[in-house]
């Protein structure tokens, strides 16, 4: 009986230090959202670096909640608000190159180019689906515009994507979608 409470001991040490030894202790680590640095506490299991998700969430501006019996998180983020800027449509040409439609997305790739004599700055590439009546379902922007200043004569791509594009789909089958650019010439 004592070899045998003995040898659980040992397993259990064993299995104890085995966890601590991949586990190490708690730091503060730097983290730069948006171009602002905060300290948020980490620790790091087998090599990865473990951040609170509360933190992070607030740090977004967000608002979290755990909910122990569901073991589920919920978190919500403040909706993103567009950049505003003017109207770009007779400065640029706007050349759809790919359309990738899925279950649940849609995702609209092309080109936008410059053709005005400014140098056109933050621009914006937005996109809307509309039923067949003209009447805006949803809409989506992007900031993946490459690059996001153009010169004159200057070309740059972009994708949007329309992740609730699987509550339009099925009930709109005459849809469309338009895209156009926003920013600020100089």
């Amino acid at each position: 009986m004592v070899k045998r409470a003995l040898a659980i001991l040992s397993a259990s040490l064993v299995l104890v230090m085995a966890f601590v030894g991949s586990v190490r202790a708690a730091k503060t680590i730097g983290l730069v959202i948006n171009g602002t640095r905060h300290s948020i506490s980490s620790y790091t299991v087998d090599g990865r670096v473990m951040v609170p998700l509360e933190e992070v969430v607030g740090l977004l501006g967000g608002t979290y909640a755990w909910d122990a019996e569901e073991e589920t998180a919920f978190i919500n983020l403040p909706v993103h608000q567009s950049p505003q800027g003017n109207n770009l449509d007779d400065s640029c040409v706007i050349n759809v190159t790919r359309i990738t439609e899925g279950l649940s997305i849609l995702a609209v790739a092309g080109e936008v180019t410059n053709v005005s004599s400014s140098v056109l700055q933050s621009v914006t590439v937005h996109g809307s689906l509309v039923d067949a009546l003209g009447t805006e379902l949803t809409r989506t922007y992007t900031y993946r515009l490459n690059p996001s200043d153009l010169q004159p004569g200057e070309t740059g791509t972009f994708e949007i994507i329309f992740l609730d594009y699987d509550l339009y789909r099925e009930n709109n089958k005459g849809y469309k979608y338009k895209i156009y650019v926003q920013g600020f010439p100089l």
